[in-house]
């Protein structure tokens, strides 16, 4: 099991103060054996990410988002919702 050391969460914090002053929510702190894994509720404005995950679901197609910010990583997932046609008469 990773841990998340009260240094690395030092380490965090002032990424997570940048990200809250731009709008974006940290939903959770993760360890994933090399960092600290920050997952926000949307892109920050500030990173590109590259895709990690896709898959299909009822909602639309949902891709996972990884990006390396301050020596942590960012991961947020995106959905891009299914187009669906009118029914015909």
């Amino acid at each position: 099991m990773n841990t998340i050391t009260p240094d690395a969460l030092a380490q965090a914090a002032p990424a997570i103060e940048t990200l809250q002053a731009v709008g974006v929510r940290v939903s959770s702190i993760a360890a994933n054996g090399r960092r600290l894994v920050l997952r926000t509720d949307r892109r920050p404005p500030f990173v590109r990410g590259a895709v990690t995950r896709r898959h299909l679901t009822a909602e639309g197609l949902i891709r996972r988002y990884a990006a390396p910010y301050r020596g942590l990583q960012l991961e947020w997932q995106e959905t891009t919702p299914l187009v669906r046609e009118a029914g015909h008469a």
